[in-house]
């Protein structure tokens, strides 16, 4: 699989997404991309984000059967 990354943030769009990331108005599914993109931004990778992000998001949703390639397709198709 091919290694995913961005590029590093400048200093104003570290803190707007840290803004982002502490509005509680945003909804969870816009929340969850600032997530994504704030994980990367740390140095993660793709596989670690989609186990602390996505593989949350199946356990509280009783949904912990997923496998993790279904879980990291969908970090990869939200994360777009």
């Amino acid at each position: 699989m091919p290694q995913v990354g961005i590029r590093p943030l400048t200093d104003d769009e570290r803190a707007v997404l840290g803004t982002k990331l502490r509005d509680k108005t945003l909804s969870v599914r816009i929340w969850e991309r600032y997530r994504i993109v704030g994980e990367l931004a740390d140095g993660r990778f793709l596989r670690e984000v989609a186990d602390r992000v996505v593989g949350s998001q199946a356990a509280s949703a009783g949904r912990a059967d997923l496998s993790e390639d279904e879980d990291l397709e969908a970090v990869e198709r939200s994360a777009l």
